[in-house]
């Protein structure tokens, strides 16, 4: 199912895409542009901060990864220790 056929079927079992939401993606592009079809103007797009960092570390060399990993360790036992 492609993301555009997954919103049309959402909103043909009564999701109001009108109603202001917050979409927190991947950054898949074809994501993206699903949502800003169906949701329009009422789209709150937000990128997912692990898969932002995750594609961040991945372009590092080794030697500088376990430091990045362990810098976005501390940031997220700030945000929540649990």
């Amino acid at each position: 199912m492609s993301p555009s056929e997954l919103f049309t079927d959402l909103a043909d079992r009564g999701i109001d895409f009108t109603q202001p939401w917050l979409y927190i993606l991947d950054g898949a592009k074809a994501l993206g542009k699903a949502v800003r079809q169906h949701a329009g103007e009422a789209a709150l797009i937000q990128r997912c901060q692990l898969h932002e960092h995750r594609n961040v570390v991945g372009h590092l060399s080794e030697e500088h990864r376990q430091r990045a990993l362990e810098q976005l360790h501390c940031e997220l036992q700030e945000l929540n220790p649990s």
